[in-house]
């Protein structure tokens, strides 16, 4: 049997994390018959194999980290379909979480007809994570800062939660049910209670193979997490300089993230989280129910918010803070 594994995100729920591993392990993988392909312009994922479809639903936009302007769908996947041809039985794995992100209809449609190119009588399984969205907004404000951006946490807000359909996951599962049907979608749940296993090992059983002893287990993410305080700081260099001005920023700044002690407030208040979720409570429930076969349509274990009088908006790093890290600074060079 030949088979297709779409690892597709979403964004937030660890996928550098099983790139990695899945890059580091691509021998042992392919001793269990799953190839892992290195194709395109990054080694450890296939974003070169959602460059060619991202201006189809992103108004012509290519995909802003892709370093070439145009992309050949079929080019692109000609590593693939070689795979294809020389196998009668074989399992090519494929991660890239913008295929969630970035993919709406019209895209799948598109990758569906490219899947159908690749060879006839292949099985395509879609692996789908979904993180708490309250959770998943705050990771990716985080994210958004690190990568030079420059909105404050409430301009992020209200231009985020525009995007409605980004968190809905249920609308997500559909559109791709749409073009492969609801039985080849795999909906796993980013959450600890839900993983007792950890990640990579209900990575490993979605996916159909076993970790063992020779598995090289260590994963090279430098993606930790900044604090409140470092985020504001962070915010205020992108504000004063474009990202291209400062060579290694963000290697500089993570060494400077460990200089900024916080008490790690949460970016958002219980209020905001409660709101994220009543949001998109319909469409959680939905596809707790239609995907997980949960009647009660709980999706999430750890579905409460905390709410406290304690909380209190996260404060932005004072003049003083900054001048006690160029101080520390000072001592290393």
């Amino acid at each position: 049997m030949k088979k297709l594994i779409l690892h597709i995100g979403s964004e937030k729920t660890g996928t550098t994390t099983i790139q990695h591993f899945c890059n580091n392990n691509r021998t042992l993988l392919r001793e269990q018959n799953i190839y892992y392909p290195k194709v395109g312009f990054c080694d450890f994922a296939h974003f070169s194999l959602i460059a060619p479809f991202h201006p189809i639903d992103n108004n012509g936009a290519k995909l802003e980290f892709a370093p070439g302007e145009k992309y050949d769908i079929r080019q692109e996947w000609q590593p693939v379909k070689d795979i294809f041809d020389s196998h009668k039985n074989v399992t090519v794995l494929i991660s890239a979480e913008h295929f969630s992100s970035r993919l709406r209809k019209a895209g799948i449609t598109q990758l569906k007809e490219t899947i159908e190119w690749l060879g006839k009588d292949i099985k395509v399984e879609i692996l789908f994570y979904v993180r708490r969205q309250d959770s998943y907004f705050s990771s990716w404000y985080s994210t958004h800062i690190k990568a030079g951006g420059k909105l404050t946490i409430d301009e992020a807000y209200e231009m985020r939660l525009q995007e409605h359909w980004f968190y809905n996951y249920f609308y997500i599962a559909e559109c791709w049910a749409e073009q492969f049907g609801r039985q080849a979608i795999s909906i796993k749940v980013f959450e600890k209670e839900q993983m007792p296993d950890g990640l990579l090992e209900s990575f490993a059983d979605a996916a159909g193979f076993t970790i063992n002893n020779d598995f090289n287990m260590l994963v090279n993410d430098d993606n930790i997490s900044w604090s409140p305080k470092m985020l504001s700081l962070a915010r205020k260099v992108n504000e004063l300089n474009s990202v291209n001005l400062i060579p290694y920023r963000y290697q500089k700044l993570n060494k400077i993230a460990q200089l900024v002690n916080d008490n790690n407030t949460p970016l958002i208040s219980p209020q905001r989280s409660d709101e994220i979720l009543q949001r998109y409570k319909e469409s959680n429930e939905n596809l707790a129910r239609v995907y997980l076969d949960r009647p009660d349509g709980r999706l999430f274990e750890n579905n409460k918010i905390k709410v406290s009088d304690e909380w209190a908006e996260p404060a932005e790093i004072s003049s003083e803070e900054i001048l006690q890290v160029l101080l520390e600074l000072t001592k290393k060079f």
